[in-house]
């Protein structure tokens, strides 16, 4: 059934019948109300697809997660913000399950633009998507070379995160030495360095002595390693930048260390809301994953909608729990 059989039914132009389905144009009640009794008798179902082929638009945005940090609640949080925005919006997620050198992402399932989240260094993504020109924006900061590919992105100011946590560290007593948990993932996005740069920034503004150790992805509970560098810098702050660490971490410290040693502070970044979040002794940052997400969307929505070509940038404020 289609919009020229109704419009043969009740005698008026195909183009009368569109405007009247869709809200469109100048139709009178009269023409409308008739327009869609005799669309309901006749078992008109509107072809949403159809609609937004002849918009050149597909309803649909993609998004890419990277696999090796895909069980953090962090990124399920992000994801339902995504899905959420997107449904505000009647828009179709298509979520890449499958990302790495040989698969041409782009060429799944057609979108009008794409989410990329943590990228990488020269991220093999980035270069797929501006092959196919479709717009990209991304979760967290590209590098110099990859500024022009992408539309826009949305990022946090570690810088400000670590800065707020060493202010906090600093009001529980003098730092000598600060200890950096970090990330060790098989493709390491910029981020992971961000951190670094901006602890190590923050540790030399002080003339405080910094430690920096990365943790595999799959390290589970054999932390031993970590535990044991902890301990030989005898550190009065330690940042666990690995959601889910920060708590087991302090608790292997607590039943490692001589009782002589004053446990340090410990701040997760991100915290973890059922472990980190809840326990009173460790600052705990939301980046606010879900709002993350949610934003991503809306500076997409900005950049399919504009003619402009410069990047867009917006940065999100962490929020902090600290007791």
């Amino acid at each position: 059934m289609t919009i020229v059989d109704i419009a043969k039914e009740i005698g008026v132009s195909k183009t009368l019948v569109s405007n009247a389905l869709h809200g469109r144009g100048r139709v009178s009640e009269e023409t409308r109300t008739a327009v869609l009794q005799a669309a309901a008798s006749m078992g008109y179902v509107s072809n949403k697809a159809a609609q937004q082929l002849r918009a050149d638009k597909y309803g649909t945005i993609g998004l890419v997660i990277p696999k090796d940090v895909r069980s953090l609640s962090f990124y399920m949080q992000l994801v339902l913000g995504v899905s959420e925005a997107c449904a505000q919006r009647k828009s179709n997620l298509m979520l890449y399950t499958s990302v790495d050198e040989t698969s041409e992402v782009t060429l799944n399932a057609p979108v009008d633009g794409v989410i990329i989240c943590d990228p990488t260094s020269r991220d093999r993504t980035i270069e797929q998507m501006a092959q196919e020109k479709i717009p990209v924006v991304t979760v967290g900061n590209v590098d110099a070379e990859q500024a022009e590919k992408i539309c826009g992105t949305v990022s946090i100011d570690y810088q400000e995160c670590i800065g707020r946590i060493f202010e906090a560290a600093e009001r529980t007593g003098e730092l000598s030495s600060v200890f950096l948990v970090g990330a060790s993932l098989e493709q390491k996005p910029i981020w992971v360095q961000e951190i670094r740069e901006a602890f190590s920034a923050q540790a030399a503004q002080r003339t405080v002595q910094a430690h920096l150790h990365a943790v595999p992805a799959a390290a589970g509970t054999e932390l031993d390693g970590v535990i044991d560098a902890m301990i030989d810098s005898a550190p009065q702050l330690v940042v666990v930048a690995y959601q889910g660490l920060a708590s087991s971490l302090r608790k292997a410290w607590h039943s490692r260390s001589a009782a002589e040693q004053t446990l340090p502070l410990f701040a997760a970044l991100p915290g973890d809301p059922i472990s980190d979040a809840a326990d009173p002794d460790i600052i705990s940052v939301d980046l606010g994953a879900g709002d993350y997400g949610a934003a991503a969307v809306d500076l997409l929505d900005v950049v399919l909608g504009s003619d402009k070509q410069e990047v867009l940038h917006r940065q999100l404020l962490a929020q902090f729990n600290a007791h």
